[in-house]
């Protein structure tokens, strides 16, 4: 019996702190770096689901598809990008509040890996010629 309470014990003891301090709260990143030359283009998702595109100046269209149920929902947002090695940050607003995302990125040529801090949702883009 004591394997059993001592397992009931550790499970309810590992509880994360959010349990009790009320709802997730969106992680902030710091919007800092420069709008690196190399990046610079129209990028589409591998599933043709996303595109970025990342102009010279530092701004960014932004369109997401989701399918759902009721049929294709596409989103469009505009923003500000920049890059702190090794991070690409995309800055936007969405109901009213600043949203900042930070993907670890992997350039190489016309090829741009995208990994989310925090979740690790990975995104593979191709530059448009």
């Amino acid at each position: 019996m004591a394997p059993a309470i001592l397992l009931t014990t550790v499970i309810s003891g590992c509880r994360g702190t959010e349990d009790d301090e009320g709802p997730p709260v969106r992680a902030t990143h710091e919007f800092k770096g420069t709008a690196d030359p190399a990046y610079v283009g129209n990028w589409v998702d591998e599933n043709k689901m996303s595109t970025l595109d990342l102009k010279e100046d530092g701004t960014a269209s932004i369109v997401a598809v989701q399918m759902s149920a009721s049929g294709r929902n596409e989103s469009k947002l505009s923003g500000e990008w920049k890059v702190d090695p090794p991070s690409l940050l995309l800055r936007y607003k969405a109901g009213g509040e600043d949203v900042t995302l930070k993907y670890a990125a992997k350039l190489n040529g016309d090829a741009l890996e995208l990994v989310q801090a925090g979740n690790n949702h990975k995104n593979n883009y191709h530059r448009k010629k």
